[in-house]
Formats: structure tokens, sequence, C-alpha cells
């Protein structure tokens, strides 16, 4: 089992505690010294040759201690320059094959990824080694997820939003995957209003019906949705997706998250709202 099919999410993983999807370089050393190690409890090539399929470079053709070494040495030195690049898994799939191979505690392991801040804890199943979670860690697409399902009857529009958001969240490596993730998520949103308010074409017709009905509940809360709406295209009017602007705007993981969890509370709102007046939408 791979680090990425127990943690395919890993990229929306946020802490200020923890590493979630980078590694201090201070951490190289002592891994390369678990991998020599391992050798030791097996051989230097078979290590070697392990790590090497976990980035596909070649088997080590070498022999003689002194050169296996260096070249677990270079192997190592090429994780690490895959794992700066955006591949984490590989770096995490690493530590697995090398306790695995050396066969080693995995109360020390993980004691060694706690020291380094990783977020993640390594378990021992009945076949095979597996990830999990630090507790108290952000997972972005979590508030996405419930709301996803919650919208599902009303609207099959607005839940394949909110799946494209969550994927994009899975897969995000830069801001203008955060974008896209909040893009989607206004437009889930903007699709729920329109929905509660008669189907109405556009978002600020269907707040102002949804206020003056006076069914909906206190009127800060049924006009926090356009606010947001037209909050967001004020802060980034490079939201959209595919646009061009020259100067993208800027935005921060935090940002995204605090969005996030907005727009998913009115949608939340206004779904729970609807069940509450009777309002088949």
């Amino acid at each position: 089992m791979t680090f990425l099919k127990d943690i395919p999410n890993y990229k929306s993983l946020h802490s200020d505690q923890y590493y979630m999807s980078k590694v201090p370089d201070t951490i190289w050393q002592t891994l390369e010294s678990y991998a020599t190690k391992a050798g030791y409890e097996t051989s230097l090539t078979y290590v070697i040759n392990k790590l090497n399929d976990i980035v596909l470079i070649p088997h080590t053709k070498n022999w003689g201690e002194s050169y296996l070494k260096q070249d677990l040495s270079d192997t190592i030195t090429y994780i690490k320059k895959y794992t700066n690049n955006g591949k984490f898994d590989k770096f995490m799939d690493t530590i697995s094959t090398i306790v695995e191979i050396g066969s080693f505690d995995i109360t020390e392991i993980n004691s060694f990824l706690e020291e380094y801040m990783i977020g993640y804890e390594l378990n021992s199943g009945v076949r095979s080694y597996f990830w999990t979670i630090r507790e108290n860690i952000t997972d972005l697409t979590k508030e996405i997820e419930v709301t996803k399902e919650i919208v599902k009857i009303t609207s099959q529009q607005a839940y394949e939003q909110l799946a494209d958001a969550k994927k994009h969240l899975i897969t995000t490596a830069n801001k203008r995957d955060l974008k896209n993730a909040l893009w989607n998520c206004i437009c889930a949103m903007e699709n729920i209003i329109k929905i509660c308010a008669e189907n109405n074409k556009d978002i600020k017709d269907a707040t102002n019906v949804l206020r003056n009905s006076k069914k909906w509940g206190n009127d800060d809360i049924v006009k926090d949705g356009l606010s947001i709406f037209n909050r967001m295209h004020t802060l980034y009017p490079d939201l959209r997706h595919g646009s061009s602007d020259p100067k993208p705007s800027d935005i921060s993981l935090n940002e995204a998250k605090y969005w996030i969890e907005r727009i998913t509370a009115h949608i939340n709102y206004m779904i729970k709202q609807s069940e509450d007046i009777g309002k088949k939408i």
C-alpha cells in the first residue's frame, strides 16, 4: 500500500505545527542512516534497488560496501530531489519501505517522524503498513464533502460543482488550483440561492426575493451569500476558471480555508432552512 492510496488528499491538509506535504532539510541524513541500518539487516543492494523502484531509476550494478554506500547516498539524494519537486508521497513511501525491510519498531519510527514534525503516523496492518493523519489536522476537503452530500438531492449541478472543488483541493499544487476550487464552491452556492428563490436567474434578485419573503431567517445571514459572492470577485478578479488576468491575485491556504468554510456554512444554512419552512427545492 502506497502513501498516496492511504492519504490521497494530502495536498489539501494543513497544519500550523506539522509538515503535511514538505519535509525539513535536516531529515535526510537520519533517513539515510535508517536505510543503511536496514541494509545491514538484509543487504545494501536490496535496499538500494527497492528505493530506486520508488522513483523509477535503474537498479545498482555495483558491489562492494563502499560503492553500495555511495549508491545509497545517491538514491537518497534523488528521492530528496523528487520530494522537493512536489512528490512528497515518494518520501513517505521511502519511509514505509525502509521500515518494512529493516523490521523497525513502529514506535521508534513514529517518534522519528514526530521529532521532525511530520504530520502522519505509520501503522502496522495484518500484512502491510499503512499511513494515518495525526490529530488536529485541517482538511480543506472535509467541509466540502459534507456539504456535497447535503445538496445532492436539491441540485445535481451544485453537487458536481462541489465534487470538482474537492478534486482541485486534492491535487492542489498552486494558487490557481485554490482559486478553481473556490470558484466551484461559489458557483454551487449561487446555484442553491437561485433555486431557493424559485430558480431566479440573478443572485442579487434571488437574494432580494428571499429577504422580502421574511421566511428565510435572519436578514444578515440570508444576504451573506450575496456578500460573499461580491467580495470574492473583488478580492480575486481572476477567480473564474480560465482567467487570463496579467496580474494574478494572491491567495493563501488559510484564506482559501476561511472562504470554503464560510461558503459551505451558507449553503448548509439555506438547505436546512428550506427544510424548516417546508419548502421543497
